[in-house]
């Protein structure tokens, strides 16, 4: 195993769909580095086509295709601008996070060129709206026409080559996991298959929770989005900037929930119910600091909901949906005023017992618009404060600085996943 500027190589047996969602989990760690947001910028257009070829224009110019051997290399963004040099999966995963750091949706195209394998072989991207950017074919809005194609949307987050065989992508390989550690800057470490959190990660330790928590919003669960409408919008997008949040997306957050009907979910109802529990002090007046007996609750009703919306969403997925649910519970107690402004609306007659188990999840939930403004430096501030206020309150996945950057942290692991070649 070889581990050299911003790569790992790691060998392991692996079906296709694992790999491919090892790609899928790398995007929204890719799109937080800071060189990839710097290059964005750069390549930023007056409209999603003009950005889309400006992107495949740089990266075609710049990144010089390099295929893997039987080991495999997966390129961060922040590898792939170091050496100026990768293959299908790493170009591809560089592509979808400048477009996502430009608010355009990016698809994942797994295709096969063999007549009687549908197998994909190579991975190019393509946008929301059809523009295709595969830039192992260097033609803009074109691809070579392939005999199977399968694409996956990226809501926001490994292979070789267009002539059938990529490396990366295949039947599994043969050989044991070798795993090397490696310190990235955005501050997780790959280490016997657990993510050790390093102090730079709180610097995105909030973004998976306000991602959860503008979901809730923009699809009014519990009537959240309606409760919040009845607000001072300059103080809640205030206290959404203090998270490190995109104010400009949590008031449009709102502005579409609460345009929307309530879906009946149940954590709104349970927040109200810590009120009524004996041993602790309840939920507090507005305004007002909670206990961390009601923190490490807040905490474990988050983990429970992201759970269950995860549940609900494919893309997202009930363990990730956890992890987000910690980081839920931090990005609640940093801006609790607000959300206990919109729970004292909860009529006292509908509130539930916080330790009943479930939530009534609604179909048909909508993915919450990506943040494009937001500031790390007040992100880790604000985890850093809900840290020293919960003094590492514990649930099920641990203290709270632990969950927070959790799942970017088990994201970044897999981001380096890539497979032995047939």
């Amino acid at each position: 195993m070889i581990a050299k500027g911003k790569m790992i190589t790691v060998k392991r047996n692996a079906s296709n769909k694992q790999l491919q969602s090892a790609i899928e989990d790398a995007l929204p760690v890719a799109a937080k580095q800071p060189v990839t947001k710097a290059l964005a910028k750069k390549l930023r257009g007056t409209n999603d086509l003009e950005t889309s070829r400006n992107i495949f224009n740089w990266v075609c110019a710049n990144i010089r295709y390099k295929k893997d051997g039987s080991n495999q290399i997966v390129r961060l963004p922040s590898g792939i601008l170091r050496t100026r040099e990768g293959d299908c999966k790493s170009m591809s995963l560089l592509v979808a996070a400048l477009l996502v750091n430009n608010g355009i949706v990016p698809k994942f195209v797994y295709t096969s060129y063999k007549d009687n394998d549908p197998t994909p072989s190579h991975i190019y991207v393509e946008t929301k709206s059809g523009i295709i950017l595969d830039c192992v074919w260097k033609r803009f809005n074109s691809e070579k026409t392939p005999k199977f194609k399968y694409k996956k949307i990226m809501d926001i987050s490994y292979l070789s080559g267009l002539d059938g065989s990529c490396a990366g992508l295949g039947a599994a390989g043969k050989g044991k996991t070798k795993v090397r550690k490696f310190a990235k800057k955005a501050g997780a470490t790959a280490k016997k298959g657990v993510t050790a959190i390093k102090k730079g990660a709180k610097k995105v330790g909030l973004s998976g929770g306000r991602n959860l928590f503008l979901l809730l919003v923009k699809n009014n669960i519990d009537g959240l989005a309606t409760k919040l409408n009845t607000g001072n919008r300059e103080k809640q997008v205030n206290q959404w900037k203090k998270a490190g949040g995109d104010g400009k997306v949590f008031a449009e957050a709102i502005r579409k929930g609460s345009s929307k009907p309530a879906k009946k979910f149940g954590f709104l109802q349970k927040l109200k119910g810590l009120s009524k529990k004996k041993k602790l002090s309840g939920f507090g007046e507005v305004g007002e600091p909670v206990s961390k007996e009601v923190q490490a609750k807040i905490i474990s009703l988050s983990t429970a909901v992201g759970s269950s919306i995860g549940s609900a969403i494919p893309a997202v997925g009930t363990a990730a949906g956890a992890s987000g649910g910690a980081s839920l519970g931090a990005v609640i107690i940093a801006v609790l005023p607000m959300v206990q402004e919109a729970v004292a609306k909860v009529p006292a007659a509908e509130a539930l017992d916080p330790d009943k188990a479930g939530f009534s999840t609604p179909a048909g939930l909508e993915m919450a618009d990506p943040e494009k403004e937001t500031n790390p430096a007040a992100e880790a501030e604000a985890a850093e404060a809900v840290d020293k206020q919960t003094g590492g309150a514990t649930n099920a996945s641990g203290g709270i600085g632990i969950p927070t950057p959790l799942l970017l942290g088990g994201l970044a692991v897999a981001a380096f996943l890539a497979f032995r070649k047939k």
